[in-house]
């Protein structure tokens, strides 16, 4: 057998806790043991800090940087407070109206590797996404009518 290089170790020890992360989470729903000093709620914070730590590494390594990180937390929040309840919505006030670009939409067709930024979208491009998301949701509704 093989011994892994230190970026194969990395990725796969990182799997491994994210593992062990993913089932201390079901298990705690499973058994309804969210409450302070049940073993669920120690085994969930151990799996907690054994994932940071491995993120840590991450870093250490030159893998992704703290700042990439803070910057995609910053959209996944944006996605989390319009998509759940888990970050209150802030008050709504009227839409501020948003020029749309001159030139019509066009669709690209991607059939290779896409470089993904860690820079935030713009507001034309968060609408777009938004649309697509929108229209994947009526699909997927029209498909459990039928």
């Amino acid at each position: 057998m093989q011994k892994l290089d230190k970026e194969q170790e990395l990725f796969t020890i990182t799997m491994e806790e994210c593992g062990e992360l993913i089932q201390c989470c079901s298990k705690a729903m499973r058994r309804w043991e969210l409450f302070k000093n049940s073993d669920s709620e120690i085994s969930l914070k151990e799996e907690i800090g054994d994932v940071y730590t491995m993120i840590s590494l991450l870093v250490e390594n030159d893998v992704v940087s703290w700042n990439e990180i803070k910057d995609r937390e910053k959209i996944k929040r944006k996605k989390l407070e319009q998509w759940s309840g888990l970050i209150p919505h802030p008050p709504k006030t009227e839409a501020p109206s948003v020029e749309l670009p001159s030139e019509p939409y066009k669709q690209k067709m991607i059939y290779a590797h896409t470089n993904f930024s860690t820079e935030p979208m713009d507001e034309y491009e968060e609408r777009e996404w938004q649309r697509l998301e929108q229209v994947l949701e009526s699909q997927k509704n029209a498909k459990e009518t039928i």
